[in-house]
């Protein structure tokens, strides 16, 4: 089964999301210069962690990110795994298959104390959570299987310049593209519908979840609260800047970006 098929059923952000979380647990934790070989060394501070970042390659691309931004092993562990003493003396950079970053809406703002309560709130509220990997999705395979099975429906006002189709397996999801080309680079992306009241009041989580190619190499998967959608473009260029932040131009080697 696709991703995509699965991003489609009822608990489709919530697993992603749970395996996401694990993996980022394992491999931010588990570093061969890591806190597992360095005993009585304590999870980062919240002042410790301002100072640090954790450096790391993907897809052949330098990513510098600074600890703050890994809010999601800090909510399950109580503190910030510590970079590898490589990675904080500058002479090591761990390989990596994915990585997990959250901010704030509107303005992308990393974890403090002063908007700590904002992260802690249940649903989405104002968070952005960004997963980046290495490209996964078959688009001739989706577009020759799940896709078959979605209804074209009118342009939305809110996405007006995205196609929009309703999976015919649901009564108040709706999938947005780019494009349905799948030669093309293709920004999928999946909401409730915001018109349909019923699944709006009832839903505790409403959301929207963006699958989109960064760097022409890489997948990007980002989840946010249904209050956004509106803003969605807004987001997805804030998104990529944010990625664009982190690259360490001076290290990644030539052409690869």
């Amino acid at each position: 089964m696709s991703f995509f098929e699965i991003q489609m059923r009822g608990k489709r952000t919530k697993r992603f999301f749970c395996v996401t979380i694990l993996y980022t647990l394992i491999s931010l934790g588990c570093s061969n210069e890591g806190p597992s070989n360095n005993p009585g060394k304590a999870p980062l501070t919240i002042e410790e962690a301002k100072q640090l970042k954790y450096r790391i390659t993907l897809e052949n691309v330098y990513f510098d990110i600074p600890v703050l931004y890994n809010y999601t092993v800090y909510s399950i562990s109580g503190g910030w795994p510590r970079p590898s003493q490589g990675e904080i003396d500058g002479t090591s950079r761990r390989k990596v298959d994915s990585f997990m970053v959250e901010v704030l809406l509107p303005d992308m703002a990393v974890y403090d104390k002063s908007n700590a309560t904002e992260f802690d709130v249940l649903g989405h509220g104002n968070r952005l959570r960004i997963k980046v990997n290495k490209l996964r999705e078959d688009w001739p395979h989706y577009f020759n299987n799940a896709f078959k099975r979605l209804i074209p429906l009118d342009k939305s006002a809110l996405v007006p310049n995205m196609l929009r189709f309703r999976d015919s397996r649901s009564t108040n999801s709706d999938v947005y593209f780019s494009s349905i080309d799948p030669k093309k680079a293709i920004t999928m992306m999946s909401c409730y519908d915001p018109e349909n009241s019923v699944s709006h009041k009832d839903m505790t989580s409403q959301n929207c979840s963006v699958v989109t190619v960064y760097q022409d190499k890489i997948e990007v998967t980002y989840t946010f609260s249904l209050d956004y959608l509106p803003r969605w473009k807004e987001t997805d260029e804030k998104t990529r800047a944010l990625l664009d932040s982190f690259i360490d131009s001076a290290s990644t080697p030539p052409g690869k970006l």
